[in-house]
C-alpha cells in the first residue's frame, strides 16, 4: 500500500490506475484477506512505524472500509 487514504476509501481511484474498477476490487480483496488472516501490512506514507494491521469499519450502510492500526513499539 502507498497512502493511508487507500485503506479508508478503497473505492477511490488514483490517476495512475489503468483499470480503476479492477484496482478497487483488488484492494478490497487484499484488505479483507489482511483482516481475516490478521496479517501485518506496510505502507510508505503510513504513521510511524509504517507497519500495522487493518481492521474493518463500515463507512455507511452500503460501503465498507478499513482502518490502519500501527503496531506498538517499545
Amino acid at each position: 500500500m502507498h497512502y493511508l487514504v487507500g485503506t479508508e476509501q478503497p473505492d477511490w481511484a488514483l490517476a495512475v490506475e489503468l483499470d480503476s474498477d479492477l484496482a478497487a476490487a483488488t484492494r478490497n480483496k487484499l484488505f479483507t484477506q489482511a483482516v481475516d488472516q490478521q496479517l501485518l501490512v506496510a505502507g510508505y506514507h503510513f504513521p510511524f512505524p509504517g507497519i500495522g494491521r487493518l481492521i474493518s469499519q463500515n463507512l455507511n450502510s452500503q460501503k465498507k472500509g478499513w482502518r490502519y492500526v500501527p503496531v506498538q513499539t517499545a
